[in-house]
């Protein structure tokens, strides 16, 4: 009879579909704690925890439906003496706690107490990580990138040998110190690392092998892994390392560093210095590019500065990244590969012709030795663009040729092929070469500057503009690149109230560098107008010091881009033009045949005869002596200009006095073409023309060539006058050269050029419109 109340109870409380549903939800429940802990990278111990409150669950649910199915207990729920099957009555649990006594076993109850106890289970164990990785685990995955887009986990070293059994964890907070923060990079917190260790050894004594290591360094959601041992040899400690990728496990380099036991710190910092140059070896990610053959430091310091550095240049901040290159340079007076970035953020924060930039470029050149070929020869290359010296295109050459892969190499050749003149390069091959560094880095905003400001000032292509703009303002949306060329844009080309919006933006800006690359920036003739208006606007409240240089480029401004001769040269009678300019404007104006009043040149002139020569009068008035046959005059200026270079050679300058020396032969061609004999000038001016480095020369050339009937001589040195700021005049003359040698798209495109700025020049200019028009009348028909 028992055995059938006890199996009348069994049916009753249906234990075994209780059983079977709780087993249901058990594996469903563990499914979920399994998930979650990997997710969140809970600690191991949470999935044996659970099964152990899951099995107590087990029997606090057995008990739940056994007490459920009592024959008493429906009675005493009709009257209210215990609470019913899902009346969960916690004032009524309470009593039964507080006295001691076990409170009723309802549905509710039982199935609240399970929930509260895995809640409770998570609780801790969220905690627990919070208290060994300071919450690093629970930060959005967006706050951690924003943070540092890249981490390394410095695992704990294998040790061997007696007295160095604290470096196996020891070397983990020492490195993860010095390789934090380094160019982006992030060292994983030591103590979250050494949580996940501890989590998959707990046998400190033993060594996992490499797959379970890597696994380790994986939980702390590392992109690299440091994976290093220590052994004594001696008096001595060798470390020895490997620089791992944690996806697959792929070595990116080894490192290693041998000293005295004492010396620790010193070799940590070697290795240290060995990984970042491992890691920024590869170029991937936000990490700066480091080639490991560069890095010719050995201090860490200096190194970090560096990387610091190349992130700020790489987002166009060039005055950021000047002074953390300077920090590298304090750190390590001989890290060529920093004076060398720090030469090109002076001449990028200042200007090319930066003094700052120039000392550093050559503190750079005096480290040449120290350096790998590849970064001697763009240091060298670099140099020579700043000297503007025409070996700067034979170097670029020979970088691209031996680095074809190389952004910089790239980079540094379109320099050379945009700055160097004499090299009778234009600005086409300038952008291919751009372009190809652009390709190679896309992500490395500085190789696209010299685009963005062609767009502009060589091409005027508002489209252009904008798209080259958009793209450099993703990569370096705080650079003053950006600020600068918006306005620009707004100036050039927006509507009449975006160009009143930056005008009045740049009133609020001190008149300086800023001023003087906005103009630049509209200095192509078809955008003369709104660059004449932030000019002359600038000039109301300039300090004195610059109004006299804002003066000259209004000047030159009126005649090159629109053909108003006499208004430019009234601009530069003003008395805060520089005397030299307005000499230099009546003295080109005479050469070019153009009638100017010729009061001014007289009185040079006449100064000159009478001894008084100086600095600003001797080359105009030499021109001009040559011009009107005064060979007495142009002697005289040749010999003072002979004897200035004598005090420039004793002075130690023989680059300037080679330079001042050709300068003067080129001068003495001049008088030569004058008096005659225009096949010998040619040949003079072709000697000296690369190292007198001067627009006349080129320009002398052409003129003389085109007359010769030497075409295509004479194109080669008019387009170097389209390279920078588009010179009408001179896409006058391709225009007539291009026609001649039956270039006929090529020939209307710089004779449409020409009308559409000089339309309306000066009466006695109006001949060559008249010509240029007739010419593109010609053409039309043909």
């Amino acid at each position: 009879m028992a055995s059938e109340n006890l199996w009348t109870r069994v049916r009753k409380a249906r234990l075994f579909g209780v059983l079977a549903v709780y087993l249901g939800a058990s594996w469903a429940v563990l499914q979920v704690v399994n998930e979650l802990g990997e997710a969140l990278s809970l600690p191991p111990w949470l999935s044996p925890v659970a099964v152990i409150l899951l099995l107590v669950g087990l029997l606090i649910i057995l008990a739940t439906a056994w007490v459920q199915s009592h024959p008493l207990v429906e009675q005493r729920q009709a009257t209210d003496e215990i609470p019913r099957s899902w009346e969960l009555d916690l004032e009524g649990a309470l009593q039964s706690v507080t006295s001691g006594a076990m409170p009723h076993l309802t549905w509710a109850r039982t199935l609240v107490a399970g929930a509260a106890a895995f809640l409770l289970l998570f609780g801790v164990a969220g905690m627990y990580v919070v208290i060994n990785d300071r919450g690093e685990s629970f930060l959005p995955a967006g706050v951690q990138a924003a943070a540092a887009p890249d981490g390394i986990a410095v695992l704990p070293f294998s040790v061997r040998g007696a007295g160095i059994g604290e470096w196996r964890e020891g070397m983990v907070d020492l490195l993860a110190t010095g390789l934090d923060g380094a160019g982006g990079l992030r060292s994983i917190a030591s103590a979250t690392v050494l949580a996940r260790w501890h989590e998959a050894v707990p046998d400190s004594t033993a060594y996992p092998d490499r797959a379970a290591a890597l696994e380790v360094a994986r939980r702390t959601g590392a992109r690299y892994a440091l994976l290093g041992g220590a052994v004594a040899i001696g008096p001595q400690v060798r470390l020895t390392g490997d620089v791992l990728l944690v996806d697959n496990g792929q070595s990116i380099g080894q490192v290693q560093a041998q000293g005295p036991a004492d010396s620790v710190l010193a070799l940590v910092d070697q290795l240290a210095v060995q990984t970042l140059a491992h890691i920024g070896d590869r170029g991937d990610g936000e990490l700066p590019r480091v080639n490991v053959a560069a890095i010719t430091t050995a201090s860490l310091p200096a190194l970090k500065a560096y990387l610091q550095g190349e992130a700020l240049f790489r987002r166009g901040d060039f005055a950021a990244a000047a002074n953390a290159y300077e920090e590298a340079v304090r750190a390590d007076s001989l890290f060529g590969l920093a004076y060398y970035r720090l030469s090109q953020t002076y001449g990028w924060g200042e200007n090319i012709n930066s003094q700052r930039g120039a000392a550093a470029s050559e503190r750079a050149m005096t480290l040449l030795a120290r350096m790998p070929d590849r970064e001697a020869l763009l240091v060298r290359l670099s140099h020579a663009v700043g000297e503007n010296d025409p070996l700067a295109l034979q170097l670029g050459a020979e970088a691209t040729r031996k680095y074809p892969d190389d952004p910089e190499a790239w980079y540094q050749r379109g320099e050379a092929e945009l700055h160097v003149r004499e090299g009778l390069m234009g600005w086409d091959e300038a952008e291919a070469s751009f372009t190809r560094a652009v390709q190679h880095a896309p992500r490395f905003s500085p190789y696209r500057i010299h685009l963005i400001e062609h767009a502009a000032r060589y091409q005027a292509d508002s489209a252009l503009l904008a798209e080259r703009l958009d793209a450099f303002e993703e990569l370096a949306p705080d650079s003053w690149m950006t600020r600068r060329y918006r306005l620009v844009q707004a100036m050039a080309f927006g509507d009449s109230a975006a160009s009143a919006a930056a005008l009045a933006v740049t009133d609020s800006m001190p008149v300086g560098q800023d001023h003087r690359q906005i103009s630049f920036g509209l200095n192509n003739p078809l955008l003369w107008d709104a660059n004449e208006r932030f000019l002359r606007r600038t000039l109301q409240r300039a300090p004195p010091a610059l109004r006299g240089q804002l003066r000259n480029w209004l000047g030159w401004g009126m005649f090159f881009s629109r053909g108003h001769l006499t208004a430019a040269a009234r601009e530069l009678a003003d008395p805060a033009a520089m005397p030299s300019a307005r000499l230099e404007l009546h003295a080109h104006a005479a050469s070019l045949g153009f009638p100017l009043p010729t009061t001014v040149l007289d009185s040079a002139l006449a100064e000159v005869q009478a001894g008084r020569l100086t600095e600003e009068n001797v080359w105009p008035v030499a021109l001009y002596a040559a011009l009107r046959g005064a060979w007495d005059a142009h002697a005289s200026a040749i010999t003072f200009m002979r004897a200035e270079l004598d005090s420039v050679m004793a002075a130690g300058d023989s680059v300037a006095a080679a330079r001042g020396r050709a300068q003067v032969r080129a001068l003495e061609a001049y008088g030569i073409w004058k008096r005659g004999q225009p096949a010998e000038a040619a040949r003079i001016l072709e000697s000296v023309r690369e190292a007198a480095n001067m627009a006349p020369v080129r320009w002398w050339l052409g003129v003389i060539h085109r007359d010769q009937g030497n075409l295509r001589e004479a194109e080669r040195y008019f387009r170097t006058f389209l390279t920078w700021d588009p010179d009408p005049l001179a896409s006058y003359e391709l225009g007539k050269i291009h026609q001649a040698l039956g270039n006929n798209a090529e020939a209307r495109e710089r004779l449409e050029f020409f009308v559409a700025n000089w339309a309306e020049a000066d009466t006695p200019l109006q001949p060559l419109v008249e010509d240029a028009k007739r010419r593109l009348t010609e053409l039309q028909r043909g």
